[in-house]
């Protein structure tokens, strides 16, 4: 989360980042971190599928407090209309401090959530895949490359990890405990599980998809 938010893109306070999957570990994290760190304010776009209207509300609510998102959209709300796309997009020159679209967009998801992202972003912005759960492919127009001046890229933590230095991974970590120890960065929702309680763990996380809040799972290994 921290580096995709620093390596692409400069954040200026004020700025806005657009990404799908806001709900995601990461997506949490990415939220909180522009947030306190840069000042910036993230909008989220998340699927409802079929959650009822107190589990979307009460999913926007913990994304808006905990997650520290500036807006949460559904992604269901955005595709196929243009009125909604428009007054989308004038919500997050809105939220900006310049009146500009986001320069910023990161993407998980892939498919039609992954072209709300390039139709979202401003002249020159780039938009940074690390993940594609819908199995569908990211597609960006002719016209986007040339007229818009659009970027494409992506980015894979794991290798980024195995070229950075000591030095780099230290400063991350140092960056990153001092956000949760001194700027109330939260870690993700947990469930902690004994290493013997393996089996309730999986089951646990097999059930999630019924949760509204998805949480991840923790083995305390210092357990007897």
């Amino acid at each position: 989360a921290l580096q995709m938010i620093r390596s692409f893109v400069s954040p200026q306070p004020g700025d806005v980042i657009l990404q799908n999957a806001g709900n995601s570990g990461v997506g949490f994290m990415v939220s909180q971190l522009a947030r306190c760190l840069h000042s910036s304010n993230v909008v989220s776009i998340v699927r409802r599928g079929g959650k009822t209207t107190d589990q979307w509300n009460e999913l926007v609510n913990h994304l808006m407090n905990d997650g520290k998102c500036a807006k949460v959209f559904a992604e269901e709300d955005l595709l196929g209309s243009r009125s909604a796309m428009d007054d989308f997009k004038s919500e997050l020159r809105n939220l900006s401090a310049t009146g500009k679209l986001p320069k910023l967009g990161l993407n998980a998801v892939g498919g039609d959530s992954a072209s709300l992202i390039l139709r979202s972003l401003d002249q020159g912005g780039t938009m940074v895949s690390y993940g594609g759960m819908s199995m569908k492919p990211v597609e960006i127009s002719t016209s986007q490359l040339i007229f818009r001046d659009l970027h494409a890229v992506g980015y894979w933590h794991s290798r980024f990890m195995g070229k950075a230095s000591l030095h780099t991974r230290r400063f991350q970590a140092n960056t990153l405990v001092d956000a949760v120890l001194g700027a109330g960065v939260k870690c993700p929702p947990t469930k902690e599980f004994s290493l013997a309680e393996f089996q309730d763990a999986l089951s646990f996380h097999q059930n999630q998809s019924e949760s509204t809040i998805r949480r991840k799972v923790v083995f305390r290994c210092n357990d007897n």
